[in-house]
Parts: structure tokens; C-alpha cells; sequence
């Protein structure tokens, strides 16, 4: 069996282009997937196989809460609710580049999540 170690974000990403699903997940959602996947692979103790197909049907991208509920027929008020009703959820923020009185700054634009199945 040959093995390939993912060094970061941008070789997971490679590896979606190369299987044709760039699409499957925006670039905040790939470094949210492979930090999961990261911490995955060290609470178990061992390595992941990494297969895009399975990835792409075992994980889902939501721009938010809002998105998920829309999709899922569910009316949750944050990714906290639909945790506690057993809902696998990999958070991160969706962040833009603002100027304001005291100049540029970075602001949370939203809060996107991942979920599993």
C-alpha cells in the first residue's frame, strides 16, 4: 500500500482537483476538513485514508445555520442546538477584510459549519 502524507490544507485541496471536486468545498471549508481530519487521526492514534468520494459523501459545507436548516427541513437557532440533537458539526468562521474608523481589520462575517452524514 502506498501512503501519502498531507503536509496541509493545500494537499487535500490538491487532491479534490485532482479527483474533479474542486467545488465540493470552498477553501475555508477544505482547511476546517483537514483540521478535522488532523485531530481525527491523532485522537485515534493512527493514520486516515484519505478518500475523496467517501469525503465527498460522508461531509457536507453549509455557509450557515440558516443554510443547514433550509436543506435539512430542521429549525435549529445555531450549530450548539443542532449538536445537542446529535448533529456532527465542524465549525469555522467565514471572515472578510473591513476598514473601519480605526483602519483594517478582520470580522467575522458568518459562522459555516461541516457537517458529517
Amino acid at each position: 500500500m502506498l501512503v501519502s502524507v498531507l503536509y496541509g490544507p493545500s494537499y487535500l485541496e490538491q487532491m479534490f482537483k485532482d479527483m474533479g471536486r474542486q467545488e465540493q468545498f470552498s477553501q475555508v471549508g477544505i482547511v476546517a476538513l483537514f483540521e478535522h481530519l488532523e485531530e481525527l487521526s491523532e485522537g485515534m492514534g493512527e493514520d486516515i485514508q484519505i478518500d475523496v468520494i467517501a469525503l465527498c459523501c460522508d461531509y457536507s459545507e453549509y455557509d450557515d445555520i440558516d443554510d443547514y436548516n433550509g436543506q435539512n427541513g430542521t429549525e435549529y437557532a445555531d450549530w450548539d442546538e443542532a449538536e445537542e440533537n446529535d448533529v456532527y458539526v465542524v465549525q469555522f468562521d467565514r471572515q472578510v477584510f473591513v476598514k473601519g474608523s480605526e483602519g483594517w481589520s478582520w470580522e467575522v462575517e458568518k459562522v459555516g459549519g461541516i457537517v458529517h452524514g
